[in-house]
């Protein structure tokens, strides 16, 4: 009886101290990538910012460490944070430009008129902004590409622009 006691505290005390030590290296890890994600951007002279804008748009963007380890290709931007960089590369003297790439945002129109006019507004500084798309435009990003001083496609990408309509339903004797 005295061996299955010590045996059972020493396997408890086991438990307990790699429990303890597991913790605290997972607080460490994640702590460690959030302060390292948060690193300022130097930018050299001549540079050309890349406005990559492929996945979904949110009003306000989360961060979440865990998004690195499990490599989603479908980013969620938030429009916050697009805004303000396009601010920022307007007032730096370091970027001469903008590279638009969007082929497939999912947001609405109203988030885009807002993208639209900070774009405007970069434009006014005398900067330049080129879009291109590899896999082809659907109207939301045509929209916001138009802002573009070029515009370029890949001549093997479809291209389906349908407008926007509306009718009225007339029918006789009704």
């Amino acid at each position: 009886m005295k061996d299955f006691l010590k045996f059972t505290f020493a396997t408890i005390t086991g438990i307990i101290v790699s429990v303890v030590v597991l913790v605290f290296s997972s607080i460490l890890v994640v702590f460690s990538m959030v302060s390292s994600s948060e690193s300022e951007t130097q930018v050299r002279k001549n540079s050309i910012m890349m406005l990559d804008l492929n996945g979904a748009l949110a009003e306000r963007s989360q961060d979440n460490p865990f998004d690195a380890l499990m490599g989603d290709n479908y980013k969620t931007y938030g429009l916050d944070d697009i805004l303000s960089s396009i601010k920022k590369a307007k007032e730096n003297e370091n970027i001469k430009g903008i590279y638009l790439q969007a082929s497939s945002l999912g947001t609405s129109y109203a988030s885009l008129q807002e993208i639209r006019n900070a774009l405007l507004d970069f434009k006014e500084s005398g900067k330049f902004i080129y879009s291109y798309s590899n896999l082809g435009y659907s109207q939301k990003s045509y929209y916001l590409a138009t802002v573009a001083d070029k515009i370029f496609v890949n001549p093997e990408t479809p291209l389906l622009l349908t407008g926007m309509s509306s009718s009225i339903s007339f029918y006789k004797e009704t």
